[in-house]
C-alpha cells in the first residue's frame, strides 16, 4: 500500500539517522549497521593509558583545538597545526600543502550534538589513515569514484584536491584509491603511475564500482501508483550507485514510471518509483542530519539527459 510503504520509509531513515541497522527491501544480503560510538567516561587507574583528548564544541575555536589534539594522537608525526579555524594543516614534507576542512563535521554538531564527539574522533581516525597510506601504491582495480558535495570539494586542499568532474545539482565526482587501511584521494601522481590518461579515469572507475556493487538487487519493481524502498547493505561506495544510470534506465524501463533517487549518506541509497519524490526529501533530510558521511539531501530525478537535480 502506498501509505504503509512511506511509513516503513519513514521508520528507516530514523533507525539509519541513529545508527541502527534497517532491512532493506530487495537487497541482495541482510542490511546491518553498527551502533552508534558512543562515549564512556571512567576513572583512570595510576597504571592505565592517559586518556584519550577531550572534545569540546561548545565555539569553533574550541573544536578546532579538540580536533588539532585528536590528530597530534593520531598522526603526531605528520605535524598538525591550526591553519584557520576549522582548519587542520600538515606540514612533514609528504604532506605539505595538505589541509583537512572541519566545516562539515562542525555542522554536524550544531544539528546532533549527541553525536559530535563520536562523529569527529571518526573523522579524525579515517583522516589520518588517509594521510598515512597516500603514498601507498595504487592500482588499477583500487580506482573508484565517489560522490561528493560541491561545498565538501571545495573545503579540500592541497594534493587532496584530487581528480574531480562535475555531475548534477550540488554534486561532484571525486575519484579516490580505495586499500585495505584507508581510502584517499587519486592524484596525478597516480594517473601516471597507472600509465592512462586522466580522460580515462572515469571509465576505469566506472568498470571497478560496477565489478564491486554488481547489479540492481531484485525484486525493486514496486507496486501501486507509488512505491520504492532503500539499498543499504554497509557498502561505503552505495551512494555511487547513482552513476550507474544504465541500471536506473532499466529498472524504469521495466516498471514504465517515473524514477527518483536520494542518497543522503555514502552508504545509503533511497528510491522512490512513480510519484513526484517530494517525500524523498522528507527522508533524505532525516538521515543527512545525523549522518557520519553525509553526502546529499537533494532528490534526483532520471530524465533522457541522465539525472537531474529536482527543483533546478
Amino acid at each position: 500500500m502506498r501509505t504503509s510503504h512511506w511509513l516503513y520509509l519513514a521508520l528507516v531513515s530514523q533507525l539509519l539517522a541513529c545508527g541502527a541497522a534497517a532491512p532493506a527491501p530487495g537487497a541482495s544480503q541482510p542490511a546491518r549497521a553498527a551502533a552508534p560510538a558512543t562515549t564512556v567516561t571512567s576513572p583512570q587507574s595510576p597504571d592505565s593509558a592517559p586518556a584519550s583528548p577531550s572534545v569540546d564544541a561548545t565555539s569553533e575555536s574550541a573544536f578546532t583545538e579538540s580536533a588539532l589534539a585528536l590528530f597530534r594522537a593520531a598522526a603526531g608525526d605528520l605535524e598538525p597545526i591550526i591553519s584557520e579555524p576549522l582548519q587542520i594543516a600538515f606540514v612533514t614534507p609528504m604532506n605539505s600543502g595538505t589541509r583537512v576542512n572541519l566545516d562539515r563535521i562542525w555542522r554536524g554538531c550544531r544539528a546532533t550534538p549527541d553525536a559530535c564527539e563520536a562523529n569527529l574522533r571518526d573523522f579524525v581516525t579515517q583522516s589520518a589513515k588517509g594521510l598515512h597510506t597516500r603514498e601507498a601504491p595504487v592500482s588499477r582495480d583500487s580506482v573508484f569514484p565517489v560522490l561528493r558535495s560541491k561545498d565538501y570539494m571545495a573545503s579540500v586542499g592541497g594534493d587532496d584536491a584530487g581528480i574531480t568532474e562535475p555531475f548534477t545539482g550540488d554534486l561532484a565526482i571525486y575519484y579516490v584509491v580505495d586499500s585495505p587501511e584507508a581510502i584517499r584521494s587519486l592524484t596525478a601522481r597516480d594517473v601516471t603511475a597507472l600509465a592512462i590518461a586522466t580522460k580515462d579515469v572515469g571509465a576505469l572507475a566506472l568498470e571497478n564500482l560496477r565489478k564491486r556493487l554488481g547489479e540492481l538487487p531484485d525484486g525493486l519493481t514496486g507496486q501501486g501508483v507509488e512505491s520504492g524502498g532503500v539499498i543499504f547493505r554497509q557498502e561505503y561506495f552505495e551512494s555511487s550507485r547513482l552513476l550507474l544510470v544504465d541500471q536506473w534506465r532499466g529498472l524504469a524501463a521495466r516498471t514504465k514510471r517515473r524514477l527518483f533517487v536520494t542518497i543522503p549518506g555514502n552508504d545509503v541509497l533511497f528510491f522512490a518509483i512513480g510519484g513526484d519524490g517530494k517525500k524523498l526529501a522528507q527522508v533524505a533530510a532525516a538521515v543527512y542530519a545525523k549522518h557520519a558521511r553525509s553526502v546529499s539531501t537533494k532528490v534526483f530525478a532520471l530524465t533522457a539527459k541522465g539525472w537531474v537535480a529536482e527543483g533546478t
